[in-house]
């Protein structure tokens, strides 16, 4: 059974740098432990086919955001645009149709 001493007169805190650390921890560990939500996508394979397999909208407006260039061609010619498979969840997104905006 629980027994409060209501007539008692305590304060329990907790030092601003303890409650902070405790906040932190899970954003901390989740960052350790590569959280999809927080990893960045590595943009320096931008404009190979590699990239463009795993890619999503938001690792694209990423790299598109950090200064990939949409009109970089390969050795062959092809444009970030060409090497988007056909079914790709990238189809038909806002940044699907600037990088094909950005092809002329």
């Amino acid at each position: 059974m629980l027994n409060l001493n209501l007539n008692r007169k305590t304060t329990y805190f907790m030092p601003l740098k303890q409650l902070a650390s405790l906040l932190t921890a899970p954003l901390v560990l989740g960052v350790i432990a590569g959280s999809p939500a927080t990893a960045l996508p590595d943009c320096s394979a931008w404009n190979s086919p590699s990239f463009f397999e795993e890619a999503s909208v938001d690792d694209v407006a990423h790299c598109l955001d950090a200064g990939a260039d949409p009109n970089a061609r390969d050795e062959d010619g092809w444009t970030a645009w060409d090497f988007i498979p056909d079914d790709s969840p990238l189809r038909d997104s806002d940044v699907y149709w600037q990088l094909n905006d950005a092809r002329f």
